[in-house]
């Protein structure tokens, strides 16, 4: 602190007032910088939730679309069926191989002959196709079995293309259950191999529930929304994908139909109760992995994520430009703010220095000697008054000589 009180007023001034300038500025920029990010953070949320929503919305409002259509399908089913005239289960009976949809065990089962209006059902496509062809929705006459009901007539495939005739929905499905109860079924379903939008009526024969008439749309039009979820880019490398609560990805510009399911992103995902939010996470997974970010909400109806994701990098590199000009509009600042400060001190310590040394001249016996400074500050009033006073000096001397 001594070596600091001993230092030149100039240097001293020059050294507090630049060390009290740099910590100002600097604490300005860093204030700015941060103040910066924050909001570029809070723009890029708002901006992705937006995004998210927007997605969200339009694949709940294709699923409300399908869904009427659905409740249209199965109005028109029913009546194509109804004109074929009575239901009929025959004592007649014939050996089927059953297959559970679900697990894909199979067994042979006693299958009546069922008919309708005298037609027999099982293996005949003209009422199905009929239906889809007036609706547009895919249709299927199931015939009760112990352990389920079975597919008797279909258009739904499978995924050798062959009809699912023969396939079966088991008794602990929701759709059974709903129809044990004698009432219709709307709603996702799990058909064959694929969730479908569907609606399943009771058919009833002779008081009793003894089939279901079925017309479905597939839940989700891949096509339609892939190129949707295409079209979006975010931060230049960003885009969005859909998958599946079990993991598989449904919609991605590289892995549609893999598992995600050892990825942190997804654990992140099914971590949120509520299905919703935000994380950020390595990708690839490994050392040189760069930092992303995801946005991600649960839909229910389909039990899929939609998610957004971009680069950490991305994000923060206009904030990276922005950094730079602020450190080199601050140093401009301080280059100019020491100019200033410098220039003022520089005149202050000549004024002092012209003090020091009119002091001297007078401690030396020169009374002859003045302050000269033309300022009015308070150096140019101290100046005055030394004059003054060397003047009044000088002439209480001369009187005492005379």
């Amino acid at each position: 602190m001594k070596a600091i009180k001993d230092l030149k007023i100039g240097i001293r001034l020059n050294l507090i007032l630049g060390l009290a300038t740099i910590i100002v500025f600097s604490t300005l920029g860093i204030f700015i910088y941060s103040f910066t990010k924050d909001t570029t953070e809070l723009d890029s949320d708002l901006r992705m939730h937006e995004q998210l929503d927007d997605l969200v919305s339009i694949i709940e409002v294709q699923l409300n679309e399908s869904q009427n259509r659905v409740n249209y399908a199965l109005k028109s089913a029913r009546e194509v069926f109804n004109a074929q005239g009575e239901p009929y289960i025959t004592d007649s009976t014939f050996q089927v191989t059953a297959i559970n949809q679900v697990s894909k065990l199979n067994s042979q089962i006693s299958l009546s002959k069922f008919t309708i209006g005298e037609k027999e059902v099982f293996g005949n496509y003209e009422l199905v196709d009929k239906i889809q062809e007036i609706t547009g929705a895919t249709s299927t006459i199931f015939q009760k079995i112990p352990g389920g009901y079975l597919r008797i007539s279909t258009n739904v495939l499978k995924l050798n293309g062959e009809r699912a005739v023969g396939t079966f929905i088991p008794n602990d499905s929701p759709v059974i259950q709903t129809i044990e109860a004698g009432q219709t079924f709307k709603g996702r379903a799990f058909v064959v191999n694929d969730y479908y939008l569907t609606a399943y009526e009771p058919i009833w024969v002779n008081g009793s529930i003894q089939g279901i008439l079925y017309v479905g749309i597939k839940e989700k039009d891949l096509n339609s929304l892939k190129t949707i979820f295409d079209s979006k880019k975010y931060f230049e490398t960003g885009y969005p994908f859909l998958i599946s609560k079990d993991g598989t990805f449904v919609i991605h510009q590289t892995n549609e139909g893999k598992s995600a399911k050892e990825f942190t992103f997804y654990k992140q995902m099914l971590a949120k109760e509520d299905g919703h939010g935000k994380s950020r996470y390595k990708w690839p997974e490994t050392e040189d992995g760069k930092w992303k970010y995801q946005f991600f909400q649960y839909i229910p109806k389909i039990d899929s994520y939609v998610a957004v994701s971009f680069y950490e990098d991305k994000l923060f590199e206009r904030l990276n430009t922005i950094r730079l000009e602020i450190i080199i509009g601050l140093l401009i600042a301080i280059g100019i703010f020491t100019l200033i400060v410098t220039t003022v001190v520089r005149n202050l310590a000549k004024a002092i220095n012209k003090g020091v040394e009119f002091a001297q001249r007078v401690a030396d016996g020169d009374l002859t000697a003045t302050f000269d400074i033309d300022q009015k500050d308070e150096v140019g009033i101290l100046a005055n008054s030394l004059n003054t006073m060397i003047l009044k000096l000088r002439e209480i001397v001369e009187s005492v000589e005379m």
